[in-house]
């Protein structure tokens, strides 16, 4: 039988936790890459068929035949989601708008209900040719 040294590995508890301990970090780094990947390459809705969808639920409070009006705030946040649009009739559209926002603002006119009612009228194309219809602005006879 062989004499016990005093310098011999004793078991502890720390030592019997720290594979466990180190997997639980693994797994948890894993996880957290993982869902910043997801995150990441998740298809998002592009910003201009959000607008087109808004515009259209707004039309709808309004009977038919009566023309919808927009608040410059409104206009202004429709544009800047627009301009920000993969499709090229809406982010055209949406630059468009927003130079027109900086021209006024430059020239100290104000937003109009003209103004106003081409910004629905263009979204409207713009929205159909980027696929999203917008067949509540065709007024109704």
């Amino acid at each position: 039988m062989a004499a016990a040294t005093p310098f011999a590995p004793v078991e502890t508890p720390s030592r019997r936790r720290r594979p466990l301990l180190i997997a639980g970090i693994a797994t948890a780094a894993v996880v957290v890459v993982a869902a910043g990947l997801a995150v990441a390459l998740y298809p998002r809705e592009d910003s201009g068929v959000v607008a087109c969808r808004r515009l259209d639920e707004f039309t709808r409070t309004f009977n038919a035949g009566e023309q919808p009006r927009v608040a410059e705030e409104e206009a202004r946040n429709l544009a800047d989601m627009l301009a920000g649009s993969g499709h090229e009739s809406l982010s055209r559209l949406g630059e468009a708008l927003q130079y027109g926002f900086e021209k006024d603002a430059a020239e100290g006119t104000e937003f109009n209900e003209f103004r106003g009612a081409l910004t629905m009228t263009g979204i409207s194309t713009a929205c159909d040719r980027a696929g999203v219809p917008m067949t509540r602005m065709i007024p109704q006879r």
